[in-house]
């Protein structure tokens, strides 16, 4: 698989955020200055893994682009990736915060991304391999971020928003539910670490009831309502 010539990771993540019109560009506004460029990246790769699957038509190509990703990922735990995203990563979070925050999940995601189908456990995977580094870049515990509240929320989100991106005019109620159970259980002292994909999830809260993606003033009510309860759980933790 080639990759791109581009010098500079961290742009190439944020174009790549910026072309594909994601809700994650907005949730980064939300996320804490400081670790920006290490979730940009984060969020690039989760684009990356997904379009393993949305992209592959033949099941051989999928399988091919499912390896490359494989062997990419576990390059950026141990040596020098060549991927600008996997580059990015590695330039912004400590090699073992990458390997002990789910880049072991992400591996599973990409041989799953290679089904002729995306499913419930390609979106699980992904999801939580998201959820899992951004708790990481944001230094949050391993053993916190390793709970299965991590797989849940990623999991349940990534569901409703490929049933969506797929032209479902509604996910699967399931999946729905899970979201609507996912974000309440993250745990208090983990939500601050996880304003970005709390952000996500409430943007794919509101599209799952609606049945289609809420508008620009709605999903910026819905991105500073869900950082700031994030945020809250936070301040009540450090005054009691």
């Amino acid at each position: 698989m080639s990759t791109t010539g581009d010098d500079d990771p961290h742009r190439y993540c944020a174009e790549k955020l910026a072309a594909s019109r994601s809700p994650a560009a907005l949730a980064l506004v939300f996320a804490p200055p400081a670790q920006r460029l290490a979730l940009t990246a984060v969020h690039a790769l989760e684009l990356e893994l997904r379009q393993v699957g949305e992209r592959s038509s033949d099941p051989g190509v999928g399988r091919a682009r499912s390896a490359w990703w494989a062997q990419e990922i576990a390059a950026a735990a141990t040596e020098a990736p060549t991927h600008p995203v996997t580059r990015a990563l590695v330039a912004t979070l400590p090699r073992e915060a990458l390997a002990r925050a789910g880049l072991d999940l992400a591996l599973e995601a990409t041989a799953l991304a290679a089904a002729e189908r995306p499913g419930e456990g390609y979106a699980r995977a992904i999801g939580g391999a998201s959820v899992r580094l951004s708790a990481a870049a944001t230094g949050c515990g391993a053993a916190l971020a390793a709970g299965a509240w991590s797989d849940e929320l990623g999991g349940a989100r990534l569901a409703v928003d490929v049933a969506l991106a797929g032209g479902a005019a509604a996910p699967d109620p399931a999946a729905a539910a899970r979201l609507r159970a996912a974000a309440p259980a993250v745990p208090a002292p983990a939500r601050a670490h996880v304003v970005d994909q709390l952000v996500l999830a409430a943007i794919a809260a509101r599209a799952a009831a609606a049945g289609s993606r809420p508008g620009a003033l709605a999903r910026l009510a819905l991105a500073w309502h869900a950082a700031r309860r994030a945020r809250r759980s936070k301040s009540t933790m450090e005054t009691t």
